[in-house]
C-alpha cells in the first residue's frame, strides 16, 4: 500500500513490536536530489494498518542554509 514510487519505506511498530503503522518518503526524483541534496523538498506519508493515510508532512524546497 506504500506504493512503487516510495524511495524510503519505514514499518512503525508498538513497544510490543507489533506493526501499527508504515511511513513512506515520496520519491523527490534525480534531478532534485543531484540539485539540492538535503535542502530539497521531502513528502512523508504515514499509513495505518489498512492502508489509509493517516498523516502527511511537507518540507518544503530550502533555498538557504544555515
Amino acid at each position: 500500500f506504500l506504493g512503487a514510487s516510495a524511495k524510503h519505506k519505514y514499518r512503525l511498530i508498538n513497544e510490543h513490536g507489533q506493526q501499527v503503522g508504515a511511513a513512506a518518503e515520496d520519491d523527490s526524483g534525480l534531478m532534485e536530489r543531484m540539485f539540492f541534496g538535503d535542502s530539497r523538498g521531502l513528502t512523508v506519508r504515514v499509513f495505518d494498518n489498512n492502508g489509509r493515510e493517516a498523516i502527511k508532512m511537507v518540507r518544503p524546497v530550502s533555498f538557504i542554509k544555515d
